[in-house]
Order: structure tokens, then C-alpha cells, then sequence
């Protein structure tokens, strides 16, 4: 699992073996007949199990889980949401997850926060509360408190485990990866909002990163504006951006993300190498076969 959510967080797994994933673990969660709030994803049922083993066996895969999902609705929202179950697994998941409040067992309370904290970064769920505080209220309360906490150990210089061992340094180590975590988006952009289209405007405070093309899609002109669709043997060419949180807002309202167009995340090629999980706009209608913009014809420009 550990392994699925960092492919997914980093955008290297393929989106529809994204969505494998993601319906594979809607299926596999847990939820308790004492409490139909929550749901665990684990090997024992929790009742028999003692509390030590329950952080490494219940709640540690539990975070990776929650983890992984979320970073299936960042990427890939209206796909994600068609999946039945998912929402409600996902907050019942997030729910269960404030169980233990992110402590390991006894001895070891500082050090499984500490795990948790890692995953959560490496998982990005800082921005998940971020962009959905409200959907696990409880959950983005802990995340933050918790974050809290270990900063000002760090401020203060003095944090050790239940056993008087120092763990000052992993706790930096674990603070620098929650502020990577809270990156921006890269999104490859091929037709309005390139430089000098109509709705660039939009990119202005974006990083531009360049020329780029995307492998796997073909573009197509289904009105005064292009669109692209999924083709193994395509290309596009356009240009790549990083983005931050509100921009991509702006772009999926623009995009009509979900009705008009739908997020994909693909690899894409600059000058300076490739860049991995790259967001693309894909159209999701029907579209003309004489309407096709070959490559020879890219980047595409507005009449």
C-alpha cells in the first residue's frame, strides 16, 4: 500500500490503474457494527486485537489508505466521485483514523505520531484539509494540532520518546517533509490558456516551465476551442505550468471539470526531462474525426 501511494502521490501510476486502486480499497474498507461512522482497512478485526498491534496491523494501514484516496479525488475528481461509495468511505476512513489520535501504543506515542505525520506528508494531506476541511472536521482539527505540537518541540529544541531517547532530529526531518508536501500542481496546457491565447490570463503568477508535449492523446478542434482525447498512439504539444491551489480552481471552473472536460494526469516531456503527473484537460464528448488537429498543425493557435 505504501508503495501504490507513493506511485499515485507522485503521479507515476497510470490513472486507470489509479482508479483500480481506488475501487479496490472502496471494497476493502471496514466498518465496525459498533460504530457505522468509521472504517478501518487492516488485516485482524480490531475488536480481538490488542492495542499495540492495532497501529501497526488497523490504523497504520488505515492512514496509507485514506492517504491514497484522497490523492485519487485531487487528481482525478469526477472520475473518483463516480465510484460508488467512495466519498462516504473516505470520510468514514478519515473518521476512524483520529482513533489513536496519530499515537502509537505506550512507550511509543511520540515515534507513531511521528510515522503518521510521514505518511500524511508523503500523501499530501496537508492540502487535503486544506482544500476540504470540512468533509472529516475532526480529522483536519488533529491534523493541525498535531502538526502544531511538533513544531514548537522543534522550536523549543527537546523532543524524546517514552524512554527518554531524543528524536529532535527525525522530528526536522518530518517538519521539512510536511512543507514539500504542500506543493504546487503541474498542468500542461495545449489550446486558450497557452501564452498569448484568449484565457491566459488566467496563468499569470504561474511558473512557466516551458514547451512540453504529452504522449497517449490526440487533439481535436470540437469548436472555436481544441480539445484532446485519450489515443495511445497520440501526441500533443503545448506548454507546462505549476500552478497553485487557487489556480487550479480557477482552471477546473473554466474547464467545466466533471461536465465538459475531465482531469488526467499524464508524463510530460520538456527540455529540461520529464515531469511526472503533469495535469491534462481531457474533453469528454463526442468529437469529429475530421475535426482532428494533427501534430504538424501544434501547438494549436486561435484562428
Amino acid at each position: 500500500m505504501r508503495e501504490t501511494l507513493d506511485a499515485v502521490a507522485v503521479g507515476t501510476l497510470d490513472p486507470e490503474e489509479t482508479l483500480v486502486q481506488a475501487r479496490w480499497l472502496v471494497l476493502q474498507a471496514k466498518v465496525p457494527t459498533w460504530n457505522p461512522d468509521i472504517a478501518f482497512w487492516g488485516y485482524f478485526d480490531p475488536d480481538g486485537m490488542p492495542h499495540d498491534a492495532r497501529v501497526e496491523y488497523i490504523f497504520t494501514p488505515t492512514y496509507i489508505a485514506v492517504s491514497i484516496l484522497f490523492n485519487v479525488m485531487m487528481r482525478l475528481p469526477s472520475r473518483a466521485m463516480k465510484i460508488d461509495g467512495f466519498a462516504e468511505i473516505l470520510k468514514k476512513g478519515l473518521n476512524a483514523a483520529t482513533g489513536r489520535n496519530f499515537e502509537g501504543a505506550g512507550y511509543e506515542a511520540v515515534s507513531g505520531l511521528l510515522d503518521a505525520l510521514e505518511i500524511f506528508a508523503d500523501g499530501r494531506m496537508f492540502d487535503f484539509i486544506e482544500t476540504y476541511p470540512d468533509i472529516a472536521p475532526s480529522f483536519t482539527r488533529l491534523l493541525l494540532d498535531s502538526e502544531a505540537f511538533i513544531a514548537l518541540k522543534v522550536r523549543e529544541g527537546k523532543l524524546s520518546l517514552g524512554w527518554g531517547e531524543d528524536c529532535l532530529q527525525r522530528a526536522w526531518a518530518v517538519m521539512g517533509r510536511i512543507r514539500r508536501s504542500r506543493t504546487n500542481t503541474k498542468v500542461f496546457v495545449y489550446g486558450t490558456l497557452m501564452s498569448g491565447r484568449s484565457n491566459s490570463f488566467l496563468m499569470e503568477g504561474s511558473l512557466f516551465l516551458g514547451e512540453a508535449s504529452v504522449r497517449g492523446y490526440s487533439m481535436y478542434e470540437p469548436s472555436w476551442y481544441p480539445g484532446v482525447r485519450r489515443d495511445p498512439h497520440g501526441v500533443v504539444l503545448g506548454e507546462l505550468y505549476e500552478v497553485d491551489k487557487e489556480t487550479l480552481k480557477r482552471l477546473n471552473e473554466l474547464e467545466g471539470e466533471g461536465s465538459l472536460y475531465e482531469l488526467d494526469y499524464a508524463d510530460a516531456v520538456t527540455d529540461s526531462g520529464t515531469i511526472h503527473g503533469a495535469a491534462v484537460y481531457v474533453y469528454l464528448h463526442d468529437v469529429r474525426p475530421e475535426s482532428h488537429v494533427p501534430l504538424a498543425n501544434q501547438p494549436w493557435r486561435e484562428r
